[in-house]
Parts: C-alpha cells; sequence; structure tokens
C-alpha cells in the first residue's frame, strides 16, 4: 500500500491560475462596461459620449477574458502540471 501525502500535489496548477486570471480579467471588463454604460456609451449630436471608447475596450477585455476561460477548460494536457511547487521541508524545522 502507498501512502501519498499532501506533499505531492502541487500548490496551484496552470489550469488553476488560468481560470482564475480568466475571471478576474473578466470581472475587470465587466466594470469597465457597466461604469461606460453609466457614463453613456452612445453617440450624442456633438460626438462620441464619455464612455463610448471604454465601453468597446470592456468588452474586448471581457470576450477574451472568455475565450481563455475556454480554452483553459477545453485544455487536454494534464492538469497536474504544476504551476507552483510546494517548498520542501526542511530539516532541522
Amino acid at each position: 500500500m502507498t501512502n501519498h501525502s499532501n506533499d505531492d500535489r502541487p500548490a496551484a496548477t496552470y489550469r488553476t491560475m488560468e481560470l482564475a486570471v480568466a475571471v478576474l480579467a473578466f470581472l475587470f471588463g465587466a466594470i469597465v462596461v457597466i461604469d461606460s454604460a453609466r457614463l453613456g456609451s452612445g453617440w450624442a449630436d456633438d460626438g462620441p459620449q464619455a464612455g463610448y471608447f471604454p465601453f468597446y475596450i470592456g468588452l474586448i477585455i471581457c470576450a477574451g477574458s472568455a475565450w481563455i476561460f475556454v480554452r483553459a477548460l477545453a485544455a487536454r494536457r494534464p492538469t497536474t502540471s504544476a504551476f507552483v511547487e510546494p517548498r520542501p521541508a526542511q530539516a532541522g524545522r
């Protein structure tokens, strides 16, 4: 019988970090979109309103982060590849 400890598992995997960063980027993009809509993201008689360009930048950020999220979920590489390795236990501590 083999005894496996939690020390064998990586602290974080690449897939976990990709998913986390994609979610954070999406939230950032959503905040930009919501605040731009509050400012006015349409076209006025004298040109674009204050939130026009940030609104579309926020949409691009949301679309890009959604793409990263989907690709990370669909990745065929093993999910055990370590992004962060746990520190080995030091002798004498």
